[in-house]
């Protein structure tokens, strides 16, 4: 039980069970479960970081191609960015603990026939996205913890609906914000083959 609360990164799964459900599902179709990290007595984090541009795209339009009437489109790849930090650990060591972490990506391309009509030229369609995540995880007893979590995303997505035919100035500007959280989780382990949980959550 000690371990299993103060390891960190122990716990960082995702189950999507797509049989029948019961109650707390509100909806059909499947649903996704996601267990956040808990922190430990120790400090621990990580970063990673991915990075690509245009130059990464290859080309495989050859001269057989465009002598036989082939037109390549204009969706040429610009820029795509995913970064992302975490870090956890004690705040008190054997009984209250922190995990938290954030998430950047970026992805940009040309949309074939999108342009500003003002300028005529092609416009770069991209969309950035933010994901911070905090969790909070407190040792009422040995058998006995509490937990609370947020997580908060924002999208932004400036030419929504940009093509062929809607150029830059009729676009819509998707700024959309969701989330889950704040939760509050409490668990309680009666005995060897009994555990009780207990939550509320907002999303």
């Amino acid at each position: 039980w000690d371990q299993s609360f103060g390891e960190y990164g122990s716990y960082g799964e995702v189950q999507v069970p797509t049989a029948a459900k019961g109650a707390e599902a509100s909806n059909p179709g499947a649903i996704f479960s996601f267990v956040v990290k808990s922190g430990g007595n120790d400090f621990h984090g990580s970063f990673f970081g991915d990075w690509q541009d245009g130059s990464f795209q290859s080309n495989n339009v050859n001269d057989r191609l465009l002598q036989r009437g082939f037109n390549p489109s204009g969706n040429k790849f610009t820029r795509y960015n995913d970064l992302t930090a975490e870090l956890g650990g004690p705040i008190i060591r054997d009984k209250f603990w922190f995990y938290s972490s954030y998430g950047y990506t970026y992805a940009g391309q040309f949309v074939p026939g999108f342009i500003s009509e003002k300028s005529g030229e092609p416009v770069v369609f991209h969309t950035t996205l933010h994901s911070p995540t905090v969790k909070l995880t407190y040792q009422l007893t040995n058998a006995m913890k509490l937990e609370t979590m947020g997580q908060f995303n924002r999208k932004h997505a400036p030419y929504r609906t940009g093509d062929q035919f809607t150029p830059l100035e009729a676009t819509q500007n998707q700024l959309s914000k969701g989330g889950v959280g704040p939760t509050l989780k409490w668990t309680y382990i009666i005995n060897p083959t009994m555990t009780t949980d207990l939550g509320m959550s907002r999303s």
